[in-house]
């Protein structure tokens, strides 16, 4: 029996230890009069991004899943590209959505 799986593992684990005993006297030295974590989440620009992308590839999915019911369309549930398998409206969805700050169409922010 190997046992070369114990070394990585243990060592993954003490960095994630040390990472999460840095991340905790940072916050503790930044904001030292508070003994609890805030109450309100706080917004950056990466949790923004992502969340305005969740949002329009679920927003394109569940208009390309009503559009297939709709017009009856017969969509595989599930397509395989080599080894990988996946459902084709969800990958067309994630594609749209990675493809759509490039794309000349939606909101436009103010210049």
């Amino acid at each position: 029996m190997s046992f070369d799986w114990i070394l990585p593992t243990v060592v993954v684990l003490v960095l994630f230890v040390c990472s999460m005993r840095r991340r905790i006297s940072n916050y503790t030295r930044l904001y030292p009069k508070e003994k609890d974590f805030p109450v309100e989440p706080r917004e950056s620009v990466l949790s923004n991004a992502i969340r305005d992308w969740v949002a329009v590839a679920g927003g394109v999915y569940l208009v390309l899943m009503a559009l297939g019911a709709f017009l009856s369309l017969d969509i595989p549930r599930e397509v395989q590209w080599g080894t990988f398998k996946f459902d084709p409206l969800a990958a067309f969805s994630f594609l749209l959505a990675v493809l759509q700050p490039y794309l000349p169409i939606g909101a436009r922010p103010k210049e």
